[in-house]
């Protein structure tokens, strides 16, 4: 086997010749313990910082005080305990990754440990526990979501099919892979397949939203303020508040943390995610008020005016209804009202089925 002693004692050499540390070499005393815990974060911290530095590996250095001085550390003495921590980090860590070598360096001052840790992999940023850590010049801190996006729009190969083409237009694009597309987006959405025989190609293109996805920062930053939020919460929570669709994955983990509210596909966001990102009055607008609100307020405006049309109902009601309804949601939910109010006897129609207007029953008689 290669003896590697020298190559590592002069990596510590430069370490310790450093200026001061950055954001992919830290140096701890641990003279004779450290939290595991804390060690990991750190290990997701230089990972995600190596990859944005473009650096092949970072460094955590134990015995070495903030001075860069050699203080000497007993922590895990044993090689076999040093050895088993790549198994306890690769446990707790993203794809497991975990250190390429945790080296060990004894000079007279003491025992020198230095823990070599990978970069982040190309458009996979390292989490511990679930959470991202990154650095702020020297302190440990939550790795930010424009940095988390930076890493994970990273590609590991270049994909010619998702490059842009310098002057390549609507006249570049294949007919027959075009109607391939329009055929799969009818098949998908029935109810549009008249309407989009009328889209040219770039409406055709808008509306099928051929376009790269991207997280809303603004909206991610606010739920990143709940720092008790993994990276995949926050993606799936962004889509929530899009009105995107969430696979079924994304489903059983909001459900699961009481982080969204509603029936499939019609998700909200949660009372106490809303009331951390300012969203306390789309909440109230997506949560339906209870029904009898509704039957009460169509007969109160009957009461008021002496009678209603289907439309002026409609009216009544339209913009008190939850906002995730579209409008044939709507117009459903106010013929199934208006029908229970009939079958209560509470309002009969006077006009005509193709022209309803409806009046209080009161005692029996209209």
């Amino acid at each position: 086997m290669k003896d590697h002693s020298m190559d590592i004692s002069a990596k510590l050499r430069t370490l310790l010749e450093l200026p001061a540390e950055n954001e992919v070499v830290e140096f701890k005393e641990a003279k004779n313990s450290y939290d595991f815990s804390k060690l990991g974060k750190y290990f997701s911290a230089l990972s995600n910082e190596a990859n944005l530095k473009r650096q092949p590996s970072a460094w955590l250095v134990f015995g070495v005080n903030k001075h860069h001085q050699v203080v000497g550390s007993y922590f895990r003495s044993q090689r076999k305990d040093l050895d088993s921590l790549k198994e306890e980090i690769a446990n707790k860590t993203t794809n497991r990754i975990t250190f390429i070598e945790i080296h060990e360096v004894q000079l007279d001052r003491g025992r020198v440990v230095l823990f070599e840790i990978p970069a982040a992999p190309k458009g996979l940023p390292i989490a511990f526990e679930g959470h991202y850590f990154g650095r702020d010049g020297e302190a440990l801190s939550p790795l930010n979501l424009e940095e988390i996006e930076r890493i994970r729009t990273q590609s590991a190969v270049d994909d010619w099919s998702a490059a842009i083409v310098p002057g390549a237009g609507e006249d570049d694009l294949d007919d027959e892979a075009l109607q391939v597309a329009r055929k799969n987006f009818k098949n998908k959405f029935p109810d549009k397949a008249a309407e989009v025989d009328g889209w040219d190609n770039t409406t055709f293109l808008n509306k099928a939203k051929l376009t790269i996805k991207v997280l809303d920062l603004d909206y991610a930053r606010l739920l990143a303020s709940n720092g008790n939020l993994t990276l995949q919460e926050i993606i799936a929570l962004d889509k929530v508040q899009k009105r995107h669709p969430l696979n079924d994955d994304d489903e059983k983990l909001l459900k699961v943390k009481l982080l969204i509210e509603g029936r499939k596909p019609n998700f909200y966001i949660a009372k106490p995610v809303a009331q951390k990102t300012g969203q306390k009055a789309s909440y109230s607008k997506n949560r339906a008020f209870d029904k009898q609100y509704y039957l009460d307020l169509i007969c109160k405006a009957i009461g008021e005016h002496g009678s209603l049309t289907r439309k002026e109902i409609d009216e009544l009601l339209w913009n008190k209804l939850p906002d995730w309804m579209d409008d044939k949601q709507r117009k459903n939910k106010v013929g199934n009202l208006i029908g229970e109010l009939r079958r209560q006897q509470r309002i009969v129609n006077r006009g005509c089925d193709a022209r309803p207007v409806w009046v209080l029953v009161k005692n029996g008689m209209v």
